[in-house]
């Protein structure tokens, strides 16, 4: 159910019906020339919209608007300050939670969310339960890898890339003109570079993306989701190994 179709006089019986409420993140960042530059926003709002026919929730309008790394900038890349934004999700989330939610599914598709959106969480004064879930660790690197060489997790590369042509149904392939090395760190590190020389900021061997195999992987990973929502209202369910 989408939450800005709701009557106000209908609001709080919807709220205590849900069994939780949905907010989207994404980003309105350039991911290199073939991609949409709505490419976070078309994910967030496909698994979203995935979201609200299977479960009992209420979805939230997308933040498109979020911090994006230094090396990212540029045009037509809108990046909000990480202050400004962390301050703005916690009134968001906060403004959720005092309309009548217990739980906050963040679905999130943009990799600049991730440390914002668990600092936001923990800065909520309530009894809530929040479960952000970044899109693309839905699948491990060994799935991937059965699509891509490598996983083709790259900025901008073809996984990203071959979701967000299905996400917005735009039929494509990619083209090998553009084909770059991969320049995602191995390991399970967190890795901030400022403005790294000669990156055109997008990276990954763009000529193994398709609209094909990005369709084949949303699938997988819409399967995984329901195993991470239906784990989450069991652990957060009173009596549940969350309580």
């Amino acid at each position: 159910m989408k939450g800005i179709e709701i009557w106000g006089r209908d609001w709080e019986n919807c709220a205590k019906e849900a069994d939780f409420a949905l907010l989207p993140l994404a980003s309105f960042e350039y991911h290199g020339p073939m991609a949409p530059v709505g490419t976070d926003a078309a994910l967030a709002m496909a698994f979203a919209e995935y979201a609200q026919a299977r479960y009992r929730c209420v979805a939230y309008p997308p933040v498109f608007y979020t911090a994006c790394p230094n090396k990212t900038k540029g045009a037509p890349t809108v990046s909000i300050d990480p202050p400004v934004m962390l301050s703005y999700l916690t009134n968001v989330l906060d403004g959720i939670y005092a309309s009548g939610f217990s739980r906050v599914l963040i679905l999130n598709a943009h990799d600049g969310n991730m440390g914002i959106g668990r600092a936001a969480a923990e800065a909520v004064h309530s009894d809530a339960h929040t479960l952000l879930v970044n899109w693309w660790e839905l699948l491990t690197q060994e799935e991937t890898e059965r699509f891509f060489a490598g996983g083709g997790r790259g900025h901008g590369g073809p996984y990203e890339l071959s979701c967000a042509w299905a996400a917005l149904g735009q039929q494509a392939v990619g083209d090998a003109a553009y084909d770059l090395p991969s320049r995602k760190l191995a390991g399970r590190n967190v890795h901030v570079e400022s403005k790294p020389p000669n990156f055109p900021r997008y990276a990954g061997r763009i000529s193994a993306a398709s609209t094909q195999t990005g369709r084949e992987i949303l699938k997988r990973a819409f399967a995984a989701l329901d195993q991470a929502v239906q784990a989450w209202l069991a652990f957060t369910t009173e009596g549940g190994n969350g309580q």
